[in-house]
């Protein structure tokens, strides 16, 4: 399976806000939405650390080549 982008996921979230926010939205339905928007929104969550983790590594200048694990300078 594809990783998600965050634009993606982003888009999914909004999908299923729209969704919930419909009046005809069943209980059970409005439920599994919620669900599947609140681990969307923490793999989301969770993709934009390890970003901001590997920008600091940039900016720092202590970021590892994954392919060759030689430090970058």
């Amino acid at each position: 399976m594809k990783k998600k982008s965050i634009e993606e996921r982003l888009e999914e979230l909004k999908e299923i806000l729209t969704t919930l926010e419909k009046e005809e939205t069943s209980l059970t339905d409005s439920l599994l939405l919620f669900e599947r928007g609140l681990k969307t929104y923490r793999e989301g969550l969770q993709e934009l650390e390890q970003v901001k983790s590997r920008i600091a590594l940039l900016v720092e200048g202590e970021l590892v080549d994954d392919a060759t694990g030689e430090v970058n300078e």
